[in-house]
């Protein structure tokens, strides 16, 4: 009895934070979350391996039927296939050489300075605040509450497989580290978001805040954003701050976000510029092909 119990907390353990891993997108933590819920799918088969000689067929059957319902609830709930299949898109769009998206491919800063994802188009009536759980993670400045993508206004992190230099010299996944930094910070608590405008990409740029502490300020002064002066100059003390102390980036160096992306940019360009010369295969000697060992079946 005791095997079984600890079976059953083990499966809805491993499923229920297998999924919580799902919420970051981050392929790392993915490939955690994918772990546990195989953990837990493992444990419900020996469960129910030990339950069918004591509860029988059908009662069995049931039982497991409504733990895989729970686990698919908690699944889903974590926005698991949002996650899975920008990953999946991601890849196919760097395997193609092709852009994600088509605003993904224009300039990365406009002339005056503002960033492309910060710069606002016209939109008909002011959008009420938005309160809510944190559901998925893109970045460090860009996340989900309910169907809402939400971009902090003001600031902007390091983007997601972007590399950044410590103070010893070493090289490390900042654009990761800024989107686990604000998961710490907001730790599932409620998020209030004042929509400040709505970007081309149809991200929500809003100033959202935890209780009375603003993420944004949160971020600069723990040196994992940059400020943005040209969008507006709340922010510029914190990062003052930040670079006072030598927080976060300020430890190290790193390129601004939107010059690395500018440069991942060109870099694909180049490389779909690159013409491959059609090379006919070499023949063996006389023109006439060898025989394998295969050419017999």
């Amino acid at each position: 009895m005791l095997l079984r119990l600890t079976l059953l907390v083990i499966g809805l353990a491993s499923s229920y934070g297998g999924s919580l891993c799902f919420k970051t997108g981050n392929p790392g933590d993915m490939a955690v979350g994918a772990g546990a819920i195989l953990i837990g799918i493992l444990s419900f088969f020996f469960l129910s391996k030990g339950l069918w000689k004591i509860l029988g067929c059908l009662t069995t059957f049931v039982l497991m039927a409504v733990l895989v319902g729970a686990l698919f609830f908690f699944v889903s709930g974590s926005d698991l296939i949002g996650n899975v299949s920008d990953a999946v898109k991601t890849q196919i769009a760097k395997a193609r050489g092709t852009p994600e998206s088509a605003a993904a491919e224009q300039t990365a800063a406009a002339p005056d300075g503002v960033p492309a994802e910060q710069q606002p188009v016209p939109q008909q009536r002011q959008m009420p605040p938005i309160t809510g759980k944190i559901s998925a993670i893109s970045s460090g400045d860009v996340f989900k509450i309910d169907q809402y993508v939400l971009r902090l206004y003001g600031v902007a992190t390091p983007m997601n497989g972007q590399n950044c230099t410590d103070a010893n010299g070493h090289s490390y996944e900042c654009g990761y580290v800024a989107a686990r930094k604000l998961k710490e910070f907001v730790n599932g608590d409620d998020v209030t978001c004042r929509v400040m405008n709505i970007n081309a990409a149809g991200e929500l740029m809003a100033a959202c805040s935890v209780g009375a502490f603003d993420i944004g300020a949160a971020m600069v002064q723990e040196g994992w954003a940059v400020a943005l002066p040209a969008v507006t100059p709340i922010y510029v003390p914190y990062q003052n701050q930040a670079q006072e102390k030598r927080n976060g980036l300020w430890a190290g160096r790193f390129q601004m976000p939107w010059e690395w992306q500018q440069e991942q940019i060109q870099q694909r360009q180049a490389a779909a510029a690159v013409t491959v010369p059609d090379v006919p295969a070499p023949r063996a000697a006389g023109g006439k092909k060898k025989k394998s060992i295969f050419d017999v079946f």
